[in-house]
């Protein structure tokens, strides 16, 4: 079973919570994921930067998993090498895993880009067990 925290429609939301359900959809489930699903072809590094500091801020630590579901991206914006830095960065701050999943398109091509790095490949090793 899974929880739809909601998709928001309508006006400028000041808080950063709002924000994200603005361009992303987030679902928990029974196992304790969340899952931030953004709904837009083109996700811009201002977009992830903004989920990593609210995730940081509020330190989910009921949470088993933190997954980022790009399948509805078609593109990062802006350096795409810094969208992995971010989520390498929320992986090492959050006390519970990060992973990126059902990639496609340009996201996936830069991912095999960097593969040799180990910790990106610790972002996908984790979706794919």
């Amino acid at each position: 079973m899974l929880t739809r925290l909601g998709t928001k429609a309508g006006g400028t939301p000041s808080d950063p919570g709002e924000r994200l359900l603005e361009w992303s959809e987030l679902i928990v489930d029974l196992q304790g994921n969340l899952t931030i699903r953004p709904r837009m072809p083109r996700l811009p590094l201002s977009n992830l930067v903004e989920a990593a500091e609210r995730l940081i801020a509020c330190r989910p630590a009921s949470f088993a998993c933190v997954r980022f579901d790009l399948s509805m991206v078609e593109e990062l914006e802006g350096p795409w090498g810094s969208h992995f830095a971010v989520l390498i960065h929320l992986a090492q701050i959050l006390p519970c895993r990060v992973q990126m999943e059902r990639l496609h398109a340009q996201p996936a091509a830069l991912a095999w880009v960097f593969r040799s790095s180990p910790d990106v490949r610790r972002l996908f090793a984790a979706a794919a067990a």
